[in-house]
């Protein structure tokens, strides 16, 4: 008895160590560099119909993962992937829906 149970204690330990292996910090790296946070500036807009269709047409754009539209400040913060989209991308979704981007 006291056999079986060194074994399965043996086993239990050796099994939970597995979660503890270092991951993969090549393909964490390539997501972080490639992932960037913008804060665009954007005239025209006068109220909070206005901030619902900039951040549906940013959110619209390939490779957009957060969008935060601010009317107090007429800012969004943009969170994407720059392999997949570039601020050309968030000007032309921006001027689509008849508001301007403006220069930082």
């Amino acid at each position: 008895m006291r056999i079986l149970f060194l074994l399965l204690s043996f086993i239990f330990i050796l099994s939970c160590g597995q979660g503890n292996r270092p991951q993969d910090k090549t393909a964490t790296q390539a997501n972080e560099v490639s992932v960037q946070e913008d804060v665009l500036h954007i005239g025209k807009m006068h109220c909070e119909m206005c901030v619902a269709s900039v951040e549906k047409g940013l959110k619209s754009v390939e490779g957009v993962e957060y969008v935060k539209v601010s009317l107090e400040d007429s800012t969004a913060i943009v969170r994407y992937d720059q392999s997949k989209s570039n601020h050309e991308d968030f000007k032309k979704a921006i001027e689509k829906r008849g508001y301007v981007l403006k220069d930082n």
